[in-house]
């Protein structure tokens, strides 16, 4: 496997430097035909200008001498210049083809005259994948392979596995970036692709690995269309603890680069949090925190998700080991979905294997577990008051 890889990877570079290397040398015979040409232009005019010398004023001769150096040097700048914009231009043509020639399916036409959902939905938050099967292109292998899954209504579910696993896959098969194969996707027993595509992603919130924000201010950014009230936005930002950081009146730059990372993902956390949606998608939404910040996201996360339904693409075993299960993927298929005690007993299991090159102990599930109970009992003292 790994020398058909570097079979590939190698002659992907030869084609590439072949290219290159052409590229190169066309441009180096260009500028030495152009210096031949300057020369030859030079030493003809020199040749005229010395035969006609008893006739023609020297002054002259000099000044004609110097404005075919100088443009001859111009039409050097022009022609390389020219032979640029050509090869640029090569992208512009591609661009213009790709828009006019290649027809490409618009997103949601499959589904444009399907009903809508109720605008209630969903309501509790079960998500039920059936014999899923999702390919990126035609001619490309299933990206996973007759998936089976039940998330029960308010459960916490992490997908961990490692790169190529096929766990972002689920996202896309989720919010219908990709169209599947085969098989169903169902949410509170409604087929996701019998219905338009804008009702089922205004229904279901994500925070990704990379999160963008506008430059505006944090009310702007938060409710860009001004759907939410005063006391809702304040209510947001304190289930991200940003309440004593962050005011809705604060600037916020283009892509929140005056924004610490935390910050930017608490504040990401704060976005989906107001919308109040029963389902909750995370993508590896703290890969790129210290660990710090990291647990300071991960307990907003379980202070504010406890009624929710959480799907979480893990990059950290340490930060979903109170999640309700854990699904194990490996080559696009589930090999292992349990708690998190139940998978580390097994002794020759792909997590067990995956929490020993962590240095993830028993112990340490066992308090994560503790930890979210005592969030949820919190949580449920503070509905009682």
């Amino acid at each position: 496997m790994h020398a058909g890889f570097n079979h590939k990877l190698l002659s992907g570079l030869d084609r590439m430097n072949g290219a290159s290397f052409a590229t190169v040398a066309i441009q180096r015979w260009l500028s030495i035909r152009q210096d031949a040409m300057t020369i030859l232009s030079l030493a003809v005019l020199g040749a005229l200008i010395i035969l006609n010398r008893h006739t023609q004023n020297p002054a002259v001769s000099g000044v004609a001498l110097s404005l075919m150096i100088n443009a001859l040097q111009v039409i050097q700048v022009v022609v390389r210049e020219w032979a640029e914009v050509e090869s640029a231009m090569n992208a512009t043509e591609r661009l213009h083809a790709y828009a006019s020639t290649i027809l490409l399916e618009e997103e949601d036409s499959a589904t444009s005259g399907h009903k809508p959902p109720p605008k209630d939905w969903p309501t509790a938050g079960e998500v039920i994948l059936t014999d899923v099967c999702m390919r990126y292109r035609p001619d490309l292998p299933d990206s996973l392979h007759r998936l089976n899954l039940h998330i029960r209504a308010g459960e916490h579910v992490a997908i961990v596995g490692r790169t190529g696993a096929g766990k972002s896959s689920i996202i896309n098969a989720l919010f219908r970036f990709n169209a599947l194969s085969s098989g169903r996707i169902e949410i509170d027993g409604l087929d996701i692709a019998q219905m338009p595509l804008q009702s089922l992603r205004r229904a279901l919130a994500i925070v990704p690995q990379e999160t963008d924000f506008f430059s505006g201010t944090v009310r702007s950014n938060l409710d860009p269309f001004g759907e939410y009230t005063e006391v809702e936005l304040a209510q947001a930002l304190g289930d991200a603890h940003l309440d004593k950081t962050v005011s809705l009146a604060d600037a916020v730059q283009t892509g929140g680069s005056n924004l610490s990372v935390g910050q930017r993902q608490l504040l990401a956390l704060a976005r989906v949090m107001l919308r109040k949606s029963r389902i909750l998608v995370f993508d590896e939404a703290t890969s790129s925190l210290d660990t710090d910040t990291d647990e300071l996201v991960q307990v907003a996360m379980r202070k504010s998700t406890q009624d929710k339904t959480v799907l979480c693409i893990a990059h950290r075993l340490r930060t979903v080991l109170w999640y309700d299960r854990l699904c194990v993927m490996d080559s696009g298929k589930i090999v292992e979905l349990a708690s998190p005690t139940e998978l580390w007993d097994n002794d020759e299991g792909y997590f067990r294997r995956m929490c020993d090159q962590a240095g993830i102990t028993r112990g340490m599930i066992e308090s994560a577990s503790k930890s979210s109970a005592e969030a949820a009992e919190c949580m449920g003292e503070v509905e009682k008051i």
